[in-house]
């Protein structure tokens, strides 16, 4: 490695420390193993299973609803930089906090839905779900930090009920 490379891989390094400290992460990345993701449309779902742990982002995209997910696409790596920042956001945003339900009676069977599951390493796991139109208000917050971790649109847009 030259050392300008070494220089540049140091100051990034920095920047993401001091960047934990500033933010005030806490140790989060001890406890959520892994996200899962569904987004829900007319029948179809895309699910995208994102693994803290070992590291690895997957997908599976238009799998009927009535189907279990047997196979995902492997998709990235996470690198442990990314990993970091995300698990800042997490924080930050107040994710693992969110509520479990944000449908609404007349929206209980509506076409449109998301879901959220976390995996904890002690095997426990925290669920969220709701129609689109009613998400978490740290929402469009969590879309960017998942785009920044991933590079995909793993959260879905927000969308009016209709």
């Amino acid at each position: 490695m030259k050392r300008y490379e070494i220089c540049g891989l140091i100051i990034f390094l920095l920047g993401v420390i001091l960047s934990t400290i500033v933010i005030g992460c806490r140790s989060t990345e001890n406890s959520v193993h892994m996200i899962i993701v569904r987004n829900y449309n007319e029948g179809y779902y895309s699910e995208y299973k994102v693994d803290l742990v070992e590291k690895e982002y997957f997908q599976a995209v238009s799998i009927h609803a009535s189907d279990d997910v047997e196979e995902y696409t492997y998709i990235d790596e996470l690198t442990d930089e990314k990993i970091a920042a995300f698990l800042c956001e997490v924080e930050k945003y107040g994710m693992l906090s969110w509520d479990e339900n944000y449908f609404y009676p007349k929206e209980m069977f509506s076409e449109y839905s998301w879901s959220i599951i976390i995996h904890y390493s002690d095997s426990t796991k925290k669920e969220s779900h709701g129609a689109y139109g009613n998400f978490p208000e740290s929402w469009d917050d969590m879309f960017d930090a998942f785009y920044e971790l991933t590079g995909d649109f793993v959260l879905s847009e927000k969308r009016p009920m209709g």
